[in-house]
């Protein structure tokens, strides 16, 4: 059982979600509990001779009655032991650095690297070429841009 413990004057107080779960049910079931820990501090893998280490193992070998710990519940290990319902879920969640002030001048710039505008600039002027070519006329890029802009040709 991994449980954050606050020791003091030889008494025992479990903190945290586990901790506070162990309390409700032995108080509601009335029950005294000891805590013991695996000696490899796993929650449990199979063994190559299907033996378990850690938490599952005990409770295979019948050294505890329960495991009380934030234990995935994989296939294999449903063959062995009975798991309650789930009493937490956890998300997954990304941390990445806080950004600093943005300046509102250059905002919309911001999303793409300079490549990338780059590259739109040169595909956007090229594009105004093949268009003008395809129209076989003359016509100055400003009158171009704003033609292809607006819709009108």
């Amino acid at each position: 059982m991994c449980l954050k413990r606050k020791v003091k004057f030889g008494n025992i107080k479990l903190h945290g979600i586990e901790g506070r779960f162990l309390d409700l049910i032995s108080k509601t079931l009335k029950f005294k509990w000891i805590i013991k820990t695996p000696p490899d501090r796993e929650s449990g893998r199979m063994n190559e001779n299907g033996s378990w280490t850690g938490l599952i193992g005990m409770i295979q070998r019948k050294e505890v009655d329960m495991a009380l710990n934030l234990i995935p519940m994989t296939e294999s290990r449903t063959n062995v032991v009975d798991f309650s319902d789930p009493y937490t879920i956890y998300d997954v969640t990304f941390i990445v650095e806080k950004p600093g002030t943005v300046s509102p001048k250059w905002v919309l710039l911001y999303p793409f690297d300079n490549v990338v505008w780059f590259c739109t600039l040169m595909i956007f002027l090229v594009g105004l070429n093949i268009f003008a070519f395809i129209l076989k006329r003359k016509v100055s890029y400003c009158a171009l841009f704003f033609s292809s802009c607006l819709g009108v040709i």
